[in-house]
């Protein structure tokens, strides 16, 4: 039976903690090394409900994209979500893993998928430094469509309806890039890339109008750009471990309130 150091070294074998940022928080947070597991299980956040799920299944391995972990943590106690999580996991003998921002810049990680469920060929990195790749992906579209259309097809291909955005540069989109999560801080480099939209998430008022002459930003959503991560990462997760995978669902903390004027909201 594997144990929890195996599970450790393939991941950081295919999406390198060294990948990770310096302020972020990757790897084992909460376990023992040494634990063996039958079965494993993933999810986008470490909620409450997403452990007592593991709890349910009866996996000893819960891995997910942001950590449970993330700024110091002074007690331990249950008035918070994070922290009744965490008290649930050790309570069970669950093991928590994060794969963040090492899982969005390896190639097959968070914008390698996001890129392809968008449908974009020849995807590259907008950079690489030292054999690291660049957050950005940059590809093609199968075809050039009209802006209308595209902006469409990303609703479609995300599963949305909502979408914030700037006036578009050119009438046509056909070459793209793509940041899941946080990447408008990149908007510059990508401006300077040729491309005709760049999508992305958590995007600022100030940085649609600096960028209004330059580059067509696309808001698709912190949760929607991201977790589609998961299914691929169980995918090559089964070609290796001879266990369960599960997706435990997580559900986007952003609601969206769409106002009708004929009253039906």
């Amino acid at each position: 039976m594997p144990n929890v150091a195996d599970l450790i070294n393939w991941l950081n074998q295919v999406f390198p903690f060294s990948f990770a940022e310096s302020f972020d928080n990757v790897g084992l947070l909460v376990g023992d090394h040494s634990a063996p597991f039958d079965s494993i299980a993933l999810t986008f956040d470490i909620t409450p409900e997403a452990v007592q799920q593991a709890v349910a299944l009866n996996t000893k391995v819960l891995i997910s994209h942001h950590p449970v972990i993330f700024h110091g943590l002074k007690t331990i106690t249950p008035s918070e979500r994070n922290q009744r999580a965490i008290m649930t996991a050790i309570k069970y003998g669950i093991n928590l893993i994060a794969m963040h921002t090492n899982l969005d810049r390896a190639i097959g990680g968070v914008n390698d998928v996001l890129a392809q469920r968008l449908g974009l060929k020849n995807i590259m990195p907008l950079s690489e430094r030292e054999e690291i790749p660049h957050f950005i992906r940059i590809g093609e579209m199968p075809q050039a469509m009209p802006v209308g259309e595209f902006l469409q097809w990303v609703c479609v291909r995300l599963n949305t309806k909502f979408l914030r955005h700037n006036s578009p540069t050119n009438e046509i989109v056909k070459r793209v890039a793509v940041c899941g999560g946080s990447g408008s801080q990149f908007w510059r480099e990508v401006s300077q890339a040729n491309v005709d939209a760049f999508i992305t998430a958590d995007v600022k008022y100030h940085t649609f109008w600096d960028a209004q002459d330059s580059l067509f930003i696309i808001d698709a959503g912190h949760y929607e750009t991201e977790v589609p991560v998961l299914q691929s990462l169980r995918n090559q997760l089964l070609e290796t471990f001879n266990v369960p995978i599960h997706l435990i669902h997580s559900e986007n903390p952003v609601k969206y309130f769409v106002y009708d004027d004929t009253g039906n909201n």
